[in-house]
């Protein structure tokens, strides 16, 4: 399961005025680097901590989303797919097979429709 927002889904929640997000999803990765004879690249070796990479974390994507909204993990069984549902009293609802892009398409839902 995904647990962060991608670098696009971050960059247009930041564009639309949200606050920064807080969470660090990783690090850039830095060298020194190895050289794998067997692929003929080079392989990075450890994460610079020094540069985080940030991104909405599932918790926060829920702390935008206003009263009376709920979340459903429905599964199909017949594909024994899992999918997640986020709706709102305001008929709103959205689902996509991550929480995180869920979560993600109501608050932007919500935004457009201005309901946050």
């Amino acid at each position: 399961m995904k647990q962060y927002s991608t670098p696009d889904q971050t960059a247009k929640l930041i564009e639309l005025g949200f606050e920064k997000p807080k969470s660090i999803s990783g690090y850039c990765q830095r060298g020194p680097y190895e050289y794998d004879a067997e692929t003929n690249t080079k392989m990075v070796v450890y994460d610079d901590t020094q540069y985080p990479i940030y991104a909405y974390s599932i918790g926060e994507l829920i702390e935008m989303l206003p009263e009376f909204s709920c979340i459903y993990d429905l599964t199909n069984m017949q594909e024994m797919k899992r999918c997640w549902y986020v709706g709102h009293v305001s008929t709103l609802n959205v689902s996509a097979d991550e929480l995180i892009d869920a979560l993600y398409n109501m608050v932007i839902k919500l935004k457009e429709e201005g309901v946050i």
